[in-house]
């Protein structure tokens, strides 16, 4: 399998036995600590959901509340049990009360934060083929023209707006992070500032794309590389 399938599946099914898939962890050292961390995150929202106190009888509520319903449907049997509808609303209760969608004040904000969340990725090796690219950018809405150089990991990532991608390349003296943000507009190359990262947004035919690296990193080079690759009009 190819690394952009392989780092999906360590996220969607990370204690997944399946031989190929653990074959693939063997041999790709950063696929597998993403497989590691996806595991702990498995665990530790299992723990949140466990720790949740539901109020007394409310179980019992749900399913009385739905049961007067029946009464009024002749139809019902034909849909969910009782009890499973029951669990469904519980867990997703529980869940919303710990689920929230980021507000940033700037595109800048929201970048960096996007780098600091997924900071494992900057240290990532792995082997990224021009198929894979050119399917995740169709994803973005986007197409592939030339050759990305020193690529070293390539995703789509979820954020308010929709789907983001995340790239990250190797620049002059350390990982660069570049992620086109599909209708997130801006009006003007903004500048990018936090204690540890700088970079740019520059505003692209549907979006933005923001370049971004350790302070020293210079990042010219990978914005022009980037920019001359893909067709932002597609």
């Amino acid at each position: 399998m190819d690394d952009l399938e392989l780092l999906r599946r360590c996220y969607a099914e990370p204690n997944n036995a399946d031989s190929e898939f653990r074959a693939a962890l063997a041999t790709r050292p950063g696929a597998a600590r993403a497989a590691t961390q996806a595991q702990q995150l498995d665990r530790d929202i299992s723990k949140v959901l466990a720790e949740v106190e539901y109020p007394a009888g409310l179980e019992g509520r749900i399913i009385l509340r739905a049961d007067l319903r029946a009464a009024r449907r002749p139809s019902i049997s034909r849909l969910l049990p009782l009890s499973l509808v029951a669990a469904i609303l519980l867990t997703l209760g529980a869940a919303l009360r710990y689920i929230s969608l980021p507000q940033y004040g700037s595109i800048g904000d929201e970048a960096v934060a996007h780098v600091y969340r997924e900071i494992a990725h900057l240290d990532h090796q792995l082997e990224v083929t021009d198929a894979s690219m050119d399917r995740l950018m169709r994803k973005v809405g986007i197409r592939r023209i030339g050759q990305l150089d020193k690529l070293r990991f390539a995703a789509l990532c979820p954020s308010g707006q929709g789907s983001i991608m995340h790239l990250v390349l190797a620049g002059e003296r350390g990982p660069v992070t570049v992620l086109y943000m599909p209708q997130r507009q801006i009006g003007a190359i903004t500048e990018i500032a936090d204690s540890r990262f700088h970079g740019r947004a520059y505003p692209k035919t549907h979006g933005s794309l923001a370049v971004i690296g350790e302070l020293g990193e210079p990042l010219e080079r990978i914005h022009q590389l980037v920019d001359a690759a893909v067709d932002w009009r597609a």
